[in-house]
């Protein structure tokens, strides 16, 4: 008799397993939120245990714009998206930006559910959309992308909510020359190397202290603002006013 409720109650629990609900939005396996055991890529004891925290919005992927930025479609809107705490290669020709950007489209594939978690600023400068970005096994992209080592932790004040396991996951690929740290010789403080030519300092193509190109830089590493005197190789100056990294007005 005991044998016989035994496997009757296993098989009640595999049934309930097997039409487990997905979450909002989100058909079959995606919808769950089990850690991902794919070869190579799983995850650790600590984001294991994380999960999509409950004030998270769904958002369906449209694109992806580069390492550290995506669109997504959010209640019928194409929203820009910029991953907070991470700073990623972000053009063609800095050393890792291919590599950035593929990773983020592995992460967060083009027509995929994802869900964005904002912090104290909802917006940047450029009206792009300050987030995190979980996927829905409970896995944090902007922290999978540094653990990786295709991003390095960025702090943005006041932007802290999940800095502490962003930075831990920093520390660790650096010491282990994960991705471009070993590939691209990112330094120990997390700024690029110099260029073999030894060039250093400013940018003489700007007022104001803007580093040499390359790599490229946005506004987010520039004290703004900035007067473009000559070339303008970052393209930091999108109206053509030669005037860059203004503050937002009011």
């Amino acid at each position: 008799m005991r044998t016989v409720l035994a496997i009757a109650a296993v098989a009640v629990v595999a049934i309930l397993l097997s039409s487990a609900p997905s979450l909002p939005g989100i058909p079959g396996a995606w919808g769950r939120l089990a850690p991902s055991t794919s070869a190579g890529d799983a995850m650790d004891d600590e984001e294991a245990g994380a999960g999509v925290p409950r004030t998270a919005e769904p958002a369906a992927v449209t694109s992806i714009t580069d390492g550290d930025t995506l669109r997504v479609d959010v209640d019928g809107r194409n929203e820009p998206v910029r991953l907070l705490a991470i700073d990623a290669p972000e053009v063609a020709g800095e050393c890792g930006a291919t590599a950035a950007t593929e990773a983020l489209a592995a992460l967060a594939p083009v027509g995929s559910t994802v869900w964005l978690e904002a912090d104290v600023e909802g917006r940047d400068r450029y009206g792009r959309l300050l987030r995190y970005v979980w996927r829905p096994d409970g896995r944090l992209v902007n922290r999978a992308l540094v653990q990786r080592g295709v991003a390095r932790a960025r702090l943005y004040p006041p932007n802290d909510g999940r800095w502490t396991t962003i930075r831990r996951a920093g520390k660790r690929a650096r010491r282990t020359g994960a991705g471009l740290w070993q590939q691209c010789g990112w330094t120990k403080d997390g700024a690029v190397a110099p260029p073999s030519n030894g060039t250093a300092g400013c940018d003489p193509n700007y007022t104001g202290c803007v580093p040499p190109y390359p790599p490229d830089v946005d506004c987010d590493r520039v004290d703004g603002p900035v007067t473009v005197l000559g070339s303008d190789p970052h393209h930091l100056d999108g109206e053509g006013d030669r005037r860059a990294c203004e503050p937002p007005p009011g």
